[in-house]
């Protein structure tokens, strides 16, 4: 993963220690991509495996349970009994879930999870602290300028792999990647 060597060895060495780790940063930063690259670690040491849940459609608090539980393949919950379901079925397995753009609609479930399910361990990606107890952070920083041109370059030849920049094409490209950082940057306020 293009730039995030140091990323991937620091939050997985918290992850080893803390059962919930969250990934915050401003949007477009990598954090979901960083997720499912340190869930793809942690699939060879949990029996029962790395569940994404994608929260980015879920509008409100309480649909957060019910998209976990479609995720996990929980069938016939009562909706409002989703999170106790979802409780039961993990709380004797081995399980790594990584929940993906959780602001703050998933501290809840998480509270009630982490509190019955002793082998459960949390990865989430948010743009800002869960403010649970027990929560260890780690703020994911835009990557490097040499970084982000590299990681422009791979991305543009997926569609087209004869592409080689030439000085004026290479100067666009830094000047994207510039500004895209920029943007990201501004938005963190």
């Amino acid at each position: 993963m293009i730039g995030r060597a140091s990323e991937l060895q620091a939050v997985g060495d918290m992850l080893s220690r803390a059962r919930l780790v969250t990934l915050t940063g401003p949007a477009g930063v990598g954090k979901t991509r960083t997720a499912i690259e340190l869930g793809r670690g942690q699939a060879r040491q949990r029996a029962d495996g790395v569940w994404l849940v994608d929260l980015a459609p879920v509008g409100r608090a309480e649909d957060v349970a019910a998209e976990a539980a479609r995720v996990l393949g929980i069938r016939g919950a009562a909706r409002d009994a989703t999170t106790d379901a979802v409780r039961r079925y993990l709380a004797d397995r081995d399980v790594f879930l990584l929940l993906d753009n959780c602001e703050h609609a998933c501290a809840e479930l998480g509270v009630k999870l982490l509190g019955a399910c002793p082998n459960l361990r949390i990865l989430a990606t948010s743009r800002e602290p869960l403010g649970l107890t027990g929560e260890a952070v780690w703020r994911l920083e835009p990557l490097s300028p040499q970084h982000s041109y590299r990681l422009f370059l791979e991305r543009a030849r997926e569609r087209s792999p004869e592409l080689v920049p030439d000085e004026d094409s290479e100067a666009a490209i830094v000047d994207i990647c510039a500004r895209v950082d920029n943007v990201r940057a501004m938005k963190r306020y």
